[in-house]
Formats: C-alpha cells, sequence, structure tokens
C-alpha cells in the first residue's frame, strides 16, 4: 500500500518542487507529497533504497538530514525525526515568541557533522518588537547579541534546536521590498553560511558576527542555483541551466573565490535534464546527489566532487521494492526455522529419552571449548567469505550499523541467510555421514548422542538448524560453560554432544576378593 501510494505521488502530485532530498554521511532520504501525505524512501550509505514505514498528515516545508536520520520540518514551526527504520520521534515546535505567524521557513542544516542539533533560516515579517531572554539570544559561538526588532520588511533569522530547546542564534533585516521564497543554509566548520534564492551574494558568519560576502559573480549569475552543500569539508554551489540549458554544474568556494565550473558529465559527455524541470541535489557520503523524475519515475545518482557520475541511475522505487522482498524474505526464512524445529522436535517416532537424562561413558571426555571454538572458525570460513562478497564487500562499520539501526541492505540479507542455509546443510550432511565436519576432524573430534552412539539424522539435523536460534540471540552461546558435558543449547534440545576423539582408559577393574586359604597366611606374616 506504501509503494502504491508513493508511485501514485510521484506521478501526480509528487513533482520535484513538492519534494525534497536530503543527505548526509549516514544516508540520503527523499521526501514525496501527495494529496496531503509525505512519503519516505532512504538509500542508507549504499544501494539499494528501501521504503520506510511512514505514511504520515502534512506538508513538509522543509528538510534535513542529521547523522543517520532525516529532521522533517513544518510551516508552523513543528519538526519528526525519522531514523533508517522509520523511527518516529517528534520535535519540540519552535514557541511563538520565535515564530509568529507568517513565519516561513527558507532552509535547514545540521549544526554539525558530529551532533545532534539543527539549524534553522526562516524570515519573520514584520510585526510588534520581539526580545528574547538572554540564553534564547546567544550565538553558537562568539559574544551574545539580542534580536533587533523586525523592520517594515521584516528579518531573517537563524534558529538552532538542541536538548528540546529552540534558541536564537542571529537577526538581521530583510532586504528592502523582496521577501525571500527561499535559501539554503550550510555550517562548515566554524562558519554559517547563507545563500537567498535569488540572492547575488553568499552572506557568511564566523561566532555569530557577520563577514563580508562572496558575490556571485560572472557566470555563476547566469545559473539558477539548486543547492548549497559541505561535501568533504569542502563548500559547493551546484547551479541549473548552466553552462548551457538543462544542464547543472558546480563550483567550489576556495577561500573567499570561486573556483573552476565542473559540468556533470559521464566520461566527457555532459548531462542534461529538461529545462523546465531542475533535479534535487543533497549531499552524500561520497560526493553529491542528484535526484529526478523521469515520467514517473524518480531516478537517482551520485556524482563525485569533479562532475564525475559513479554509477548508474538508480530506480528508488524499484530498488525500494526489491528491498521489501528482501525483509520479506528474511521473515519467512525465521519463520520456516521455527517450523523445521517443532517439527524435529516433535518428529513422529522419535527415539524414546531415557528417563535418567543425557549421560556419555566414563571412557568419553567433553570436548575443550578452545578447540571447539577452533573447529567453529575453520568451518565458517569459507562460507562467511562467499557471504562476504555476495554483500558486495561492505565496511565492517556500515554492516554493523545496518543491522543494528534497521533493515539492513537488501544484499546484506541474501548473504546472511544464504550464510545460514549453507552452513546449516553443510553441518547436518557431514555430522550424519562422518559424524565430524572438516573443522571437528581437524581437531579431532566428533559428534555423539546419548550414550555414546552415534547420532540420527533427526539429531544432528536438529542440533544444527538451532545454531541460527542461538547466533540470532547470542547469549545463548554460553550454554556450554553451563552444562555438565559442554553442550550447547542446540545438544541439550537434539541430546548430542562433542567429544575428543582421544579416549580417557576405563578404570581399573577391582581384583578378585582374597580367599579363606590365604587368610592364616597373611596372620603369618603379621
Amino acid at each position: 500500500m506504501l509503494g502504491w501510494l508513493l508511485a501514485a505521488g510521484v506521478a501526480g502530485a509528487g513533482a520535484a518542487g513538492s519534494a525534497h532530498l536530503v543527505g548526509s554521511k549516514g544516508g540520503v532520504w527523499l521526501i514525496t507529497t501527495e494529496e496531503g501525505y509525505y512519503h519516505l524512501a532512504v538509500r542508507p550509505g549504499t544501494p539499494p533504497w528501501r521504503k520506510l514505514p511512514v505514511e504520515a498528515r502534512g506538508q513538509p516545508a522543509g528538510a534535513t538530514a542529521v547523522r543517520h536520520a532525516a529532521v522533517v520540518f513544518f510551516a508552523d514551526g513543528s519538526s519528526v525525526r525519522y531514523d533508517t527504520t522509520g523511527g518516529e520521534q517528534r520535535g519540540s515546535k519552535v514557541p511563538e515568541s520565535l515564530w509568529p505567524p507568517g513565519t516561513k521557513l527558507l532552509a535547514a542544516a545540521a549544526a554539525s557533522e558530529k551532533g545532534v542539533a539543527t539549524l534553522v533560516l526562516a524570515y519573520r515579517p514584520a510585526g510588534p518588537r520581539r526580545t528574547t531572554s538572554p540564553a534564547a539570544s546567544r550565538p553558537a559561538s562568539g559574544p551574545a547579541s539580542t534580536a533587533p526588532a523586525a523592520g517594515r520588511d521584516g528579518e531573517l533569522v537563524v534558529l538552532r534546536y538542541s536538548g528540546s530547546r529552540w534558541e536564537q542564534l542571529m537577526a538581521w533585516p530583510a532586504d528592502s521590498g523582496r521577501r525571500p521564497v527561499g535559501g539554503w543554509l550550510v555550517r562548515r566548520g566554524e562558519g554559517l553560511y547563507v545563500l537567498l534564492s535569488g540572492a547575488e551574494k553568499l552572506m557568511v558568519f564566523e561566532g555569530g558576527e557577520s563577514r563580508p560576502p562572496v558575490p556571485l559573480t560572472g557566470e555563476l549569475t547566469g545559473g539558477t542555483p539548486l543547492g548549497l552543500l559541505a561535501v568533504k569539508g569542502q563548500l559547493f554551489l551546484v547551479l541549473f541551466n548552466l553552462p548551457a540549458r538543462g544542464q547543472v554544474a558546480m563550483v567550489r568556494l576556495v577561500g573567499r573565490r570561486w573556483g573552476r565550473l565542473q559540468v556533470l558529465r559521464v566520461g566527457s559527455e555532459r548531462l542534461s535534464w529538461a529545462a523546465d524541470s531542475p533535479p534535487l541535489v543533497a549531499p552524500t557520503s561520497a560526493g553529491i546527489g542528484l535526484a529526478w523524475l523521469e515520467g514517473s519515475k524518480w531516478l537517482f545518482a551520485e556524482f563525485s566532487p569533479s562532475g564525475q557520475r559513479m554509477g548508474p541511475p538508480e530506480d528508488v522505487l524499484s530498488q525500494a521494492g526489491v528491498s521489501d522482498m528482501a525483509s520479506k524474505a528474511k521473515e519467512y526464512f525465521l519463520t520456516g526455522v521455527l517450523i523445521v524445529l517443532a517439527a524435529l522436535v516433535f518428529w513422529p517416532g522419535r527415539p524414546g529419552v531415557a528417563m535418567m537424562g543425557f549421560s556419555l561413558p566414563e571412557e568419553l571426555m567433553p570436548a575443550r571449548l578452545g578447540r571447539r571454538l577452533a573447529a567453529f572458525m575453520l568451518d565458517t570460513l569459507p562460507f562467511s567469505f562467499a557471504a562476504y562478497l555476495v554483500a558486495g564487500q561492505p565496511e565492517t562499520e556500515e554492516l554493523l550499523r545496518s543491522m543494528k539501526e534497521g533493515p539492513p541492505d537488501v544484499r546484506h540479507v541474501y548473504a546472511v541467510l544464504g550464510f545460514f542455509v549453507a552452513f546449516t546443510l553443510y553441518g547436518t550432511v557431514m555430522e550424519h555421514l562422518f559424524g565430524a565436519t572438516v573443522g571437528k576432524m581437524l581437531m579431532r573430534m566428533r559428534v555423539v548422542g546419548n550414550g555414546g552412539r552415534k547420532p540420527s539424522l533427526r539429531e544432528v539435523a536438529l542440533r544444527n538448524v538451532f545454531r541460527i536460534v542461538e547466533l540470532f540471540f547470542f547469549i545463548l552461546m554460553v550454554f556450554p560453560l553451563l552444562t555438565r558435558y559442554r553442550q550447547r543449547l542446540g545438544d541439550k534440545v537434539a541430546w548430542t554432544a562433542v567429544v575428543d576423539l582421544e579416549m580417557r582408559p576405563p578404570p581399573p577393574l577391582p581384583g578378585p576378593p582374597p580367599s579363606p586359604e590365604d587368610e592364616p597366611k597373611e596372620q603369618e606374616k603379621l
């Protein structure tokens, strides 16, 4: 249903003007609207995209990405934060003293790369003189400053939201006779950069104080700004219809001068879009991302800071649908594991369980845990390497964050599920035919059933399938430390154990009792 609504929003009212693309090192979010609802799709670092379980009413006025979350702002000064799983956290609404009726959101940004605070650039209409408390009027750094009264043409303000509290960082009068309709706000290091739509200069603030602006001169004035982005510590201005209609170029700010135009291209071929349909732009972990409508599809591509496209365009909704299928495959897999476990536990005709409990002959010694761990690592090594290749060779941090914070990347899902299936089949077949896997053979161990007998197919299958549950709930792996024969929980359920091949010598048999004829001789010796 969410996919249908999102597709309908794209085909209908979901024009680029009512959509938002925001990004950071933690991922990229595409926010689209349709008939009073908005929907989110996320690309957490690398493809594919996936839809978030969000179907909320409202018209977003702006958005930004803060670490691994997207913050959606509304015209009334309220906001909602979404993580990569769609988890929702409502922010505190801006108080009316800072956000009177008629205030317009122009831009939003993260306060820093490491923090979770957000910044908002807004236009405040003319009205009665407003004052703020000293805490609310202190800039992010530098001396305290109070907000001046709104002039006849209103004022521009920068607000910060941190720790469930809003405060005003700075305010200055708007240009006479010009009410801004949009803009961009970027925090880079100690500097704060503001570019208003239609403006011919980039405003710069440091320590809460205004610095000389950087003019947009020469050929830069011939393009339409699409975004002001901080990418890998550098500031870029992205322009549309420059140097030719439909083309997109970006230019880097070096000191207080603009560098050379870099036209977005594939190889030496310059790319172009419809002259009346500008794409959306946002920073990504690798460079700059663009999203645009092509027919009824939302496409996305990443570009390096030199303007070179780094891969083919991605169909956002199509990939999000594939991700949904992967999430369902994960659910089906876990359900199947539970069904197989139930079938093996209650298998008809299984041998009865001795009332005295599980036991081993005295000559069999339970395998030592260090050797069992070494055998497990030897067995899993080829399967882990194959899963790593299937998953696209992800970084460890990316994989752990993907698993921890939300539904993993589709490649991670299939890689992990494939690992479990292949490793479980391998362990079951090897232990049924040979009594041990290759790792156990190298460590001179084997699997036995109750009383030291050869385990049945049902028993080795049960202990191997149950390992999946133990790996999902890792705390269960402490069971060998708590059981007499160092059995895993899967061994306890299957009535199996892992023993050393070196048998303990049996205890010596007791000698025959002395005969009556020998007793006098013994007494004589005494």
